[in-house]
């Protein structure tokens, strides 16, 4: 396992708690017994096709959320700048995202949710199977019908 699929399994992992466990004892595996096999098996690539509709649908989100730089060279400026801050995160980061330099959709305004003029809705506070980059603070927003319940 080189430094991109330990960086790879650690930050898949972050998104939801339910997954720390397992990848703490795959570390505890490897730096206590030496043994890595549940490293290198959380590190292969998902290639089923729901995980790369997830991945699709996670760019489309991401890339038409807020305005991008279309200009890599602020892209390789700023990941720069981050690395020498966070090194373990920055070029990761600058990996997920990079798509969105050429994405050919351009971004929206982002909406404040309010509430107002809506139906009732049901807030969620944040949990361990929400991914952290919900743009909605402290969680996501699902519009229901009235007396859905």
């Amino acid at each position: 396992m080189g430094p991109h699929e330990f960086i790879s399994v650690t930050f898949g992992s972050m998104y939801s708690e339910s997954d720390w466990i397992g990848l703490a004892q795959a570390i505890s595996d490897f730096v206590v017994k030496g043994d890595d096999t549940v490293l290198i098996e959380q590190a292969a690539p998902a290639i089923a096709p729901e995980v790369e509709n997830q991945t699709a649908s996670c760019n489309a989100v991401t890339c038409v959320d807020a305005p991008w730089p279309k200009d890599l060279a602020v892209w390789e400026r700023d990941a720069a700048e981050q690395h020498a801050k966070y090194p373990f995160a920055a070029r990761y980061n600058q990996l997920l995202n990079g798509g969105c330099a050429t994405w050919p959709v351009g971004s929206e305004t982002r909406v404040t949710p309010l509430g107002k003029g809506l139906p009732p809705i049901l807030m969620f506070a944040k949990s361990a199977t929400r991914p952290r980059r919900t743009p909605v603070p402290s969680g996501c927003i699902r519009r229901c019908p009235p007396r859905a319940w």
